[in-house]
């Protein structure tokens, strides 16, 4: 997440920037903020953002309830290429845009973007079949990822729809 502070030092011109300024900015918080809760879309809000984008690894109970708890607009992202993880660091055994599997059997892929390594599964994310339902809860956003696939990668066929049908305890 970024931080606005209330005033910011010097403008183009040479002036203050006042807290004014600052609120007809639209900052939205996500898609890689992981907020799942009132709270911490409150403590966005404390940041100074216009609307949050929300885990789409939330099941569909938890997904529901959340546009009326939170005090900002909600989006989500509903298809594209979700990451499994972001990391610091990566095994010397694992190639850079090359299937992997793990010991289980499913695939995935790695990207170094920046100083992170991005690990994607051979799978989409797509609970696009869900806006309209997502819609009449409230959400406003609904977001759409295009991560390009390396070279000899192929996506498995699988609904997508990463943790839907499960319930959080």
């Amino acid at each position: 997440m970024a931080f606005f502070p209330d005033t910011i030092k010097r403008g183009h011109s040479g002036s203050m920037i006042s807290r004014s300024y600052r609120k007809s900015l639209n900052l939205w918080a996500g898609p890689f903020c992981n907020l799942a809760n009132a709270l911490a879309i409150d403590v966005a809000k404390s940041l100074g953002f216009s609307g949050a984008i929300i885990s789409p690894e939330l099941g569909s109970k938890d997904f529901f309830p959340l546009p009326k708890q939170s005090p900002l607009p909600l989006g989500v992202v509903i298809s594209g290429n979700w990451p499994l993880c972001i990391s610091r660091t990566i095994s010397e055994n694992i190639k850079k845009e090359t299937l992997f599997s793990s010991p289980r059997g499913e695939q995935a892929w790695v990207r170094k973007i920046g100083s992170n390594f991005w690990v994607y599964p051979n799978w989409k994310l797509d609970i696009s079949k869900r806006m309209n339902e997502l819609k009449r809860a409230g959400y406003r956003l609904f977001v759409h990822l295009n991560e390009s696939l390396p070279k000899g990668v192929k996506l498995k066929k699988r609904p997508g729809m990463w943790n839907w049908n499960l319930k959080l305890k």
